[in-house]
């Protein structure tokens, strides 16, 4: 026998039986004492079943000897069974060399480490080996994901303190708020919230309620920032396609009607959004939030595709066409000015760029 089992006699032969095992389920480890190598065998080649075994002991053993016609019983050590106590995924086999025991105090000194573990933490086998719990460090992925998360989070804060900046400055000077101004400061609040969305959204993980409700915040002020984008950027096209001032009073009516677009067409996305949410209907799985994959955000395999993709897709080609028109008016008006007749060509292109990229920016 080897040494995972005790053998006894145990009773006379039963019918035909020659061999009877018991088995119960092992934890998969990274490593298997030797005092428990004959005992432990693989599931998935033992049992003829679809769903994965792992490992399984063989508890115990009950085998007909011919000559004796008697059974033996054949018992799994003691210690073997009692490996489904240490409470960790992963474990490692240290030698006697690697540790010292207190008989007194049930506890054993890891020597390289200078740790004490007490009684529940490992595991003294027959052959003086013993099981401990092992943590293995992170691996380069996680690293590099923490290391990633680390930095949105703190860009992230730094983007807040900035657009709150922003926001202030626009508060104190009354000259700052004229149409193009007011257009910011909607830009700014849409975008403030938009952050704040994400960088808080682990904080209402708590219920589904709320990680639904949060979502749907942070979704409408996503689709908001980008509605404004759009509006700033057609607010100076219209700008550059007029000659003169507007007449008195058309800013602030155009302020009503930039407002209403700039909150409605969230809003209406939000609500549709919503519908599909709510009732289950739709063929495409969409849903606010996610408890269970700890996501505050739109869930389902194509929710981010049509429900945020497409709609900022449709906000910035837009966004780019008002761009682009200007530019192509802003070129004809300086080519009817005194200064394009007489300017040189590379200090009117390197002019022309300036201007772009600072009505861009």
């Amino acid at each position: 026998m080897d040494n995972a089992f005790n053998s006894t006699d145990d009773m006379k032969p039963v019918c035909n039986v020659t061999s009877i095992t018991t088995y119960i389920q092992y934890r998969t480890e990274i490593a298997i004492p030797s005092t428990c190598t004959q005992s432990v065998v693989s599931g998935d080649d033992t049992f003829d079943i679809d769903e994965d075994m792992y490992l399984v002991l063989a508890y115990s053993y009950h085998r007909f000897d011919q000559l004796s016609t008697k059974y033996y019983s054949m018992v799994a050590h003691d210690s073997c069974l009692i490996n489904t106590h240490l409470n960790c995924t992963f474990t490692a086999i240290i030698t006697p060399s690697d540790f010292s025991s207190s008989s007194e105090e049930e506890t054993i000194h890891l020597l390289s480490s200078n740790m004490t573990l007490q009684r529940d933490e490992y595991i003294l086998f027959t052959d003086g080996t013993a099981q401990i719990c092992s943590y293995p460090p992170p691996t380069s992925t996680e690293s590099q994901r923490s290391a990633l998360d680390i930095t949105a989070a703190v860009c992230g804060w730094l983007s807040v303190l900035a657009l709150i900046a922003t926001l202030i400055t626009y508060m104190l000077f009354a000259s700052l708020r004229n149409l193009a101004g007011k257009a910011v400061i909607n830009l700014v609040i849409a975008l403030l919230f938009a952050y704040i969305g994400l960088l808080l959204a682990g904080l209402f993980q708590i219920s589904a309620t709320a990680c639904a409700a949060w979502a749907t915040v942070t979704h409408f002020f996503w689709i908001a920032a980008f509605t404004w984008m759009m509006l700033f950027a057609f607010n100076i096209a219209r700008t550059f396609s007029r000659r003169g001032l507007a007449a008195r009073g058309e800013g602030e009516h155009s302020l009503w009607k930039y407002m209403c677009l700039g909150w409605t067409i969230p809003t209406v996305i939000i609500v549709i959004c919503l519908g599909l949410h709510f009732c289950d209907c739709a063929s495409v799985y969409f849903h606010y939030g996610n408890v269970d994959t700890a996501t505050c955000f739109l869930v389902g395999p194509n929710a981010v595709l049509y429900a945020f993709v497409i709609p900022i897709s449709v906000l910035l080609a837009l966004s780019i066409s008002f761009f682009v028109f200007m530019a192509i008016q802003l070129r004809r008006q300086r080519n009817a000015s005194k200064f394009a007749r007489t300017g040189g060509t590379v200090e009117e292109i390197s002019y022309e760029l300036i201007i772009y990229l600072r009505v861009r920016v």
